[in-house]
């Protein structure tokens, strides 16, 4: 199965709107002191900027599993806390998800 670049770009801009910005769960500013990704670059992945893996990882361990299963989804895949997990959205606010 090959998975466009555009397709991951939509998905990831689709989901970070779902959770990031003026209203939503968390703000852009909030999410860069959690991943270290400037907050003008966490825009620009709602403006068709895809993220580098280790970008997308990071938004991951701080979105937490529903975000990362909204991404996972285009792959029939879905993912979930795992045990002793100490990850970042957890002290993020309880989680998005």
């Amino acid at each position: 199965m090959k998975i466009s670049s555009q397709a991951l770009s939509d998905k990831i801009d689709a989901a970070l709107r779902l959770r990031v910005g003026h209203g939503k769960t968390y703000s852009f500013e909030a999410l860069e002191e959690v991943t270290g990704i400037k907050a003008r670059t966490l825009r620009s992945y709602e403006e068709g900027v895809t993220p580098t893996a280790a970008g997308l990882m990071s938004l991951f361990a701080a979105l937490g599993p529903g975000f990362t299963s909204d991404i996972l989804g285009m792959v029939g895949q879905s993912a979930r806390k795992g045990e002793g997990c100490d990850c970042v959205f957890v002290a993020f606010g309880g989680g998005a998800d």
